[in-house]
């Protein structure tokens, strides 16, 4: 919906500039749908690039007034009109494209339907090892595992977030160097396994996947997810100080 409503901003910038007659109606008539695309993009799904969006709606807005506006006869007057209505048109379009391509780039998260004939559960572990924690100066501190499970299950119901946690979609972008909010779109995806989900009777094979490069375990749900439907079971586990973020069950966040 984003994407369509910057290309409707856009198309409102460029009709303001038609030397068309009688496109005032027609360019009110955009704008109120635009405003009513808005806000019920707000309210079905509040992301970032509603606020850039309607920034380039209201500048849009003014270069429509200034254009279509008809003021007294003047030169300077004229003249200021036009710069301040091409000012706006420019970056109302700017503005437009930029949030639609990111839109585009970074959309929500939706996962694909697993392709096995069985429903998926997942539940999350955590446990400590015992072992020395080498990553810390604590001489006491020992290495806490969280692990995630996929695995076959006849139970069914909706799935549960992607992401456990902002602490975790704000890591992945400061990996990059950017601003969690950025990855709203990955925060607010749903996965098709049901959480805590009583795993179906008999043997499965086990998958261990370990992710790398700061990867977090969440990271291929979708292929872990395609696996446990074809009877498999999919362990993911967290590496402490080398994953984006690790969030234990006390809520701690281990960066």
């Amino acid at each position: 919906m984003i994407v369509v409503l910057s290309m409707a901003v856009l198309g409102v910038v460029l009709a303001a500039w038609t030397p068309l007659r009688r496109r005032q109606f027609a360019l009110a008539i955009g704008l109120f749908l635009i405003v009513v695309g808005l806000l019920t993009a707000l309210a079905r799904e509040p992301r970032w690039m509603v606020v850039p969006l309607t920034a380039a709606l209201a500048l849009a807005a003014v270069a429509v007034a200034l254009r279509v506006r008809r003021g007294p006869a003047g030169r300077p007057r004229s003249i200021a009109k036009a710069v301040a209505a091409g000012s706006a048109s420019t970056v109302a379009a700017v503005a437009a494209v930029v949030t639609g391509g990111a839109a585009w780039a970074l959309p929500t998260l939706e996962l694909p339907q697993p392709t096995g004939s069985r429903a998926v559960g997942t539940s999350v572990l955590q446990w400590d090892t015992g072992r020395p924690e080498v990553l810390t100066d604590d001489p006491t501190d020992t290495r806490v595992l969280v692990a995630q499970l996929w695995y076959p299950t006849r139970a069914t119901g909706p799935g549960g977030a992607y992401l456990e946690s902002p602490a975790v979609s704000d890591a992945i972008a400061g990996q990059a160097g950017l601003p969690g909010f950025l990855l709203d779109g990955a925060l607010r995806g749903r996965t098709n396994a049901v959480t805590d989900a009583p795993r179906e009777e008999g043997a499965f094979p086990l998958v261990l996947f370990s992710p790398g490069l700061g990867g977090v375990r969440t990271q291929n749900s979708a292929w872990a997810e395609d696996l446990a439907s074809h009877g498999y079971v999919v362990a993911a586990v967290d590496h402490p100080y080398d994953s984006a973020a690790v969030v234990l069950a006390d809520g701690t966040v281990i960066r």
